[in-house]
């Protein structure tokens, strides 16, 4: 039964269900027999914020969310079995009753009374499965085996007959076996190659970087940790391709990786007057959106020249910059309000 009408954002800030994680599974992540890449470099990502985010675009974002709908009422989730967390499988269960099906809510909600570009070819968060991955390096006999995300963000436009390509890769991970409190951001090949978190990062990034992909993401029973993949600078080859197996590319060696973490407890209530945090499901609203939009990697922007006080530091380009293969130069930094105007357009398209 569905419910009285409510707004996108208030339906996305409803809280996580509790779990019980009493009977999870401990121990550290496996990378199988697939060759994963490794990213240059890791940092936060900064700008990925509940204020910047609804700005976007023109403001679109913001009247998408302020949009008002009737939207099913999925929070009524057993406590026996489907709150109970053992493995990556109780947890996918959940992540699908839950997190997928008030995702997808919004999304479809959005896009239908959205631009016209996003509702003739709209974004679904889908299984990984559901859509085509590309191919790796395995370690041993020098074939190649398809990737397997858990989870995909995949367009279907009318007409298509063949799989469609994951252009939004995600991972399902155990909190027992990996969170982002033990992450390091900086050059990694600085850092002790024996890191424990190291390994789900390289899975994610490998994802992204083989499928051409801007956005991806790691889920876990205790955080989301949303990823954008940029390129540090070009490569000798056609930088519109990513690698199909074979050798990892000078551009994949080169990739930075950003990511924010969003607790699973996390509310969407602040204090009176102030900027409500972000929760998980309207984190991946905003990632698939942000995915809907431009999906592709751009690239990482080094100043020319820098002051002695931005020495030793590089400037990234933001979402609200977008990036042509050929303009590595630093341009004229744009008002905000200007940048809204221009992905406005872009989005109108």
């Amino acid at each position: 039964m569905a419910d009285s009408k409510r707004t996108l954002l208030d339906y996305l800030r409803i809280k996580n269900p509790d779990l019980d994680r009493t009977g999870c599974r401990s121990g550290g992540t496996t990378q199988g027999q697939y060759v994963y890449s490794t990213p240059y470099k890791t940092q936060a990502w900064t700008d990925f914020e509940f204020e910047t985010l609804i700005e976007m675009y023109g403001g679109t974002f913001r009247r998408m969310l302020e949009s008002r709908h009737d939207l099913q009422d999925r929070s009524n989730i057993a406590a026996i079995p489907n709150r109970q967390i053992y493995d990556e499988a109780s947890l996918e269960s959940l992540l699908h009753i839950w997190n997928k099906q008030v995702v997808s809510d919004a999304l479809a909600a959005a896009q239908e009374e959205g631009p016209s570009n996003l509702a003739q070819n709209p974004i679904y968060m889908a299984k990984g499965g559901q859509a085509r991955s590309p191919e790796v390096p395995v370690s041993k006999g020098g074939t190649t085996r398809k990737l397997r995300p858990d989870w995909a963000g995949k367009k279907e436009p009318a007409g298509c007959v063949d799989l469609p390509p994951n252009i939004l890769p995600g991972d399902t991970k155990l909190s027992s076996k990996w969170h982002s409190s033990n992450m390091r951001f900086g050059i990694v090949r600085d850092m002790d190659n024996k890191m424990k978190w190291l390994p789900a990062i390289r899975q994610i990034y490998t994802y992204c970087i083989k499928a051409n992909a801007r956005y991806g993401f790691l889920i876990t029973d205790q955080e989301l940790l949303v990823i954008r993949i940029s390129w540090m600078q070009k490569s000798d080859r056609n930088d519109s391709k990513s690698s199909k197996g074979g050798a990892v590319t000078a551009q994949e060696k080169l990739g930075l990786l950003e990511c924010k973490d969003i607790p699973w407890e996390q509310i969407g209530i602040g204090a009176s007057g102030s900027i409500p945090p972000m929760t998980m499901n309207l984190a991946l609203w905003c990632l698939y959106m942000l995915a809907a939009v431009d999906h592709v990697p751009k690239y990482y922007v080094r100043d020319a020249s820098p002051t002695p006080a931005q020495s030793g530091k590089k400037r990234m380009r933001t979402d609200t910059e977008p990036a042509t293969e050929t303009s590595q130069a630093r341009r004229p930094r744009r008002s905000s309000r200007l940048r809204g105007k221009h992905l406005c357009e872009d989005l109108m398209e």
